[in-house]
């Protein structure tokens, strides 16, 4: 967390949703875990030292209480720059359930998986990237696709208005044809000059991130960073983000943990339950406002919708906080 300044004084978030419910966490702060290990009670005594934690945590040297009904342990991982073993980290991290943030800006491999989430987005989309805007290497990426395995809007964009990918590229064709490459008997793509013609521009491109190109399958390293993003439990944090309104990472954090309990409009009564009760646990009201808004399940069954708005109501009030009991 060094690079980001500030956002070090987040009270370790992530550490106060593992202690937020003990049962089933075969690392957390358990008291018989700290003694065990000296790594762990030194951890968790610098914690104890720094009041690190939610506000009500009960953390403390003698004793952990989780409090009532917790709930699950919330569970994301953080990607910053990274190597080629990185990419395999996230893909099969997002594949088991367990959200990923990917920190645009660091460089290297958490670039490269971020990118790959950022172009799927299609011009008709709110997150496209701008031509002008669009990096050397996100050109570079869209025209590994577009000129090699033929990555097309009318082919490959989603339609549907009820999607939550809507305007959004599918790239599970592509991801096909990429994972049949490497087998010329398999692959679609026989010619040799072509095939070599690609594998020379995807070298290039995995150069562009900073990461070794030589004497390995690039095309599949790319392969697996689309299929990554195919997942939609990728959340990309922009470092460097000009936009002076732009979300901080504690923002970023947040989203990308809601994005992995479900997307908006299929949201069913738990899944938005467990989005607003983050939301207003973490002062949120920013994301609140859009969880709610979002939400398909006022128009599926509008009576389990009121009955989540009145038990985060009641949760808001006793948080004493006004602003996400008007909403």
């Amino acid at each position: 967390f060094g690079k980001f300044g500030k956002e070090t004084r987040l009270r370790a978030d992530l550490e106060s949703c593992i202690s937020l419910n003990l049962e089933g966490c075969p690392r957390g702060f358990q008291q018989h875990y700290a003694k065990e290990n000296k790594m762990d009670k030194s951890i968790f005594k610098s914690l104890c030292e720094l009041k690190m934690g939610w506000e009500g945590q009960n953390i403390s040297q003698n004793k952990v209480r989780p409090k009532e009904n917790a709930g699950p342990i919330p569970i994301v991982s953080v990607c910053v720059q990274g190597g080629m073993g990185t990419v395999n980290t996230v893909l099969d991290a997002v594949n088991n359930g367990t959200a990923s943030i990917l920190v645009r800006g660091s460089g290297k491999a958490a670039d490269l998986l971020a990118d790959a989430v950022l172009i799927r987005f299609s011009k008709g989309h709110k997150h496209c990237i701008p031509p002008g805007k669009m990096e050397p290497s996100q050109r570079s990426f869209l025209h590994v696709l577009t000129q090699h395995f033929g990555l097309d809007e009318e082919r490959d964009m989603i339609n549907n208005e009820e999607s939550d990918d809507y305007k959004c590229y599918d790239f599970r064709r592509i991801v096909e044809m990429m994972s049949n490459f490497s087998n010329v008997a398999e692959s679609s793509i026989k010619d040799e000059e072509k095939r070599r013609c690609i594998q020379q521009d995807a070298a290039a491109l995995i150069r562009s991130y900073e990461l070794p190109a030589d004497n390995q399958d690039n095309v599949d390293l790319i392969r697996r960073a689309l299929a990554a993003a195919l997942t939609n439990k990728c959340w990309v944090f922009n470092l460097h983000d000009p936009e002076p309104n732009a979300i901080d990472f504690k923002g970023s954090l947040l989203q990308c943990l809601l994005n992995g309990v479900g997307r908006g409009r299929k949201d069913n009564a738990s899944a938005l339950q467990a989005k607003l009760k983050y939301s207003i646990l973490w002062d949120r009201e920013d994301i609140l406002y859009y969880t709610i808004k979002k939400s398909g399940l006022k128009n599926r069954d509008l009576r389990q919708f009121v009955e989540v708005l009145n038990s985060s109501y009641i949760l808001a009030l006793a948080r004493n906080n006004m602003r996400a009991a008007k909403m």
